[in-house]
């Protein structure tokens, strides 16, 4: 049994926070504006990606702590979640249990609370190895509720030479204020710089997939596609780079949004197409 007080720092991020106090742009009418319930609505689902982002980082610092025993992966230790790591004759599968306690504040601010359980088939950068998560009393963010899953598995060497996995999530999320939220998502994720490497900030990955989000209390649905590879880095707090497509229950239109930047500066910017 190995025991260790871990900070949970940033792997890789779907979709991460951006602030738009009045994101506006003409249609390709001419005429018609982005409205600024469209927009509200737009910043509360990506946010519910952020939670799940949150969720994968501590997961995969989780993972890197256990492989960097192997020295396989390091990882930043400081004094935040407690990982517990158990296994049989120290073979696989291995168990990793991430314990927040009462309350720990993570990499973006989002506080967490309850446990979070990982089994891993076999070392991350195997082909076949799978790797599932579950919740126990888990809050995250000022008290939304989450269950459900996640399940990954690596699907080896693209024709690049390059680790690709593929994850499918499905959670049940409960809001601070009652409002009950069911969210599903495929992904996939290529590992393509930082892979040989023993630091987390070199790591880059390609993301495309798509997701859905259904509420059961206010009687929406939203749904979004990965047009453009999504980039997303740990040494970045931001998507450096991709376009999703976004289309809504209640609005007739689809939208997409373009993260790209043209110098690949980190920042929250983004722009509607």
């Amino acid at each position: 049994m190995e025991r260790k007080k871990i900070g949970i720092e940033v792997l890789f991020l779907l979709v991460l926070i951006f602030v738009s106090q009045s994101c506006q742009k003409d249609l390709d009418d001419g005429g018609e504006i982005i409205n600024e319930d469209f927009i509200e609505i737009t910043q509360d689902n990506i946010h519910y990606e952020m939670i799940e982002a949150n969720i994968e980082a501590s997961m995969n610092d989780a993972i890197a702590y256990f492989e960097s025993l192997e020295n396989l992966k390091s990882t930043s230790i400081g004094e935040c979640a407690t990982i517990d790591i158990a296994y049989s004759n120290n073979s696989f599968p291995v168990s990793i249990t991430i314990d927040f306690g009462d309350g720990c504040t993570t990499f973006n601010g989002m506080d967490c609370t309850g446990t979070m359980f990982v089994t891993l088939s076999d070392t991350l950068r195997k082909q076949g190895t799978t790797y599932h998560v579950t919740f126990q009393n888990f809050l995250i963010d000022d008290g939304h509720s989450i269950t459900g899953e996640i399940s990954g598995v690596n699907q080896g060497l693209n024709a690049s030479g390059y680790w690709k996995f593929y994850e499918e999530s499905s959670f049940d999320i409960v809001t601070p204020e009652g409002e009950e939220i069911e969210k599903e998502r495929n992904l996939t994720r290529v590992w393509v710089a930082g892979s040989e490497t023993n630091a987390l900030s070199d790591d880059v990955f390609e993301c495309t997939g798509y997701g859905e989000l259904t509420s059961l209390s206010e009687d929406w649905n939203y749904s979004y596609t990965i047009q453009e590879s999504l980039i997303v880095s740990p040494s970045c707090s931001y998507i450096l780079g991709g376009v999703m497509e976004l289309s809504w229950s209640n609005i007739e239109n689809t939208f997409w949004i373009d993260f790209e930047d043209e110098d690949n500066v980190c920042n929250s910017e983004f722009r509607f197409l």
